[in-house]
């Protein structure tokens, strides 16, 4: 799995990774919504006998645009790129999103990016998918942009759950700030996962006859919690005993030698993506 990252953008692809299917899209959760945009992604591209990629774009748009407040990420970049390597792709393009970006052209965005630079055979993407300066490019003009320069276009309509209601990373991060995370689970098709360092707490797993983990996570992650309210733009701290959701646990250097498992856990998230029965994550006993 390759993930070119900000200093990569410049370089040539390989030869290996030209040619291929492009999923274009944020895709923050990586939920049953995307899924419908990266399953056929990766049909065409077996069917075609070339590469599937993904570009998506980092940091966020929101966190350029609104930098006061970020967007709750569901899944951070790496994370997202280890899904989207369980299900698939052969790479994962993160392209720099920053104003100087957002002011780029449509054409220049199709020109530079798709067809100088990935060469694609044929993109994929939502039906709502704009880009370019001013959002000026639409599914018309990139309908019309491939067949100028010789790649097809599918666009994938909005993914409905059994409900009739569009599947969605910022409906998603609402059930989980409401504390539903059943209802998250069944909008991503996965146990929402965390993932974060673990710090010190207040000592009351050796009261409780089983180990837990205090996590601090980022400020703008919005879960219920006993510690912070939804929308607290303060450092979180979760623990494991009292937010029922996968996490993985990434120990400090001091905590790292009390914790058995965590090298070699992996993420509900990933392990369902692959169709196999997730193996047991590590705890970290912090007492």
């Amino acid at each position: 799995m390759t993930v070119f990252h900000r200093n990569e953008k410049k370089e040539p692809l390989p030869e290996a990774l030209r040619g291929g299917v492009i999923a274009i899209g944020n895709f923050d959760g990586v939920h049953r919504g995307h899924r419908a945009v990266l399953d056929r992604a990766l049909e065409l591209a077996e069917a075609r006998g070339v590469p599937a990629l993904v570009l998506t774009f980092e940091p966020h748009p929101r966190s350029v645009f609104r930098p006061d407040t970020p967007v709750f990420r569901l899944t951070p970049a790496p994370l997202k790129a280890r899904i989207l390597e369980a299900i698939g792709f052969r790479s994962v393009i993160e392209y720099p999103f920053d104003r100087e970006f957002s002011q780029r052209s449509a054409e220049e965005f199709v020109q530079s990016i798709l067809v100088d630079w990935l060469h694609a055979s044929a993109v994929v993407t939502g039906f709502d998918f704009h880009f370019g300066k001013g959002r000026e490019g639409g599914p018309a003009f990139l309908m019309e942009a491939g067949k100028r320069h010789g790649f097809d276009v599918t666009l994938v309509d909005a993914f409905r759950d059994e409900g009739a209601d569009v599947v969605s990373s910022s409906r998603i991060r609402s059930l989980l700030c409401e504390g539903d995370v059943a209802g998250a689970a069944g909008l991503l098709g996965y146990r929402f996962t965390v993932e974060s360092e673990v710090i010190g707490g207040q000592k009351l797993g050796r009261t409780l006859g089983y180990p837990t983990a205090n996590m601090a996570l980022a400020p703008e992650t919005e879960l219920k919690a006993a510690s912070m309210p939804c929308g607290s733009v303060a450092p979180m701290v979760l623990s494991t005993m009292a937010w029922q959701a996968s996490v993985i646990v990434r120990p400090s250097q001091k905590t790292a030698r009390r914790c058995s498992k965590h090298s070699s856990s992996i993420s509900p998230a990933i392990s369902t993506a692959r169709s196999v029965r997730s193996p047991s994550s590590g705890t970290c006993a912090m007492n």
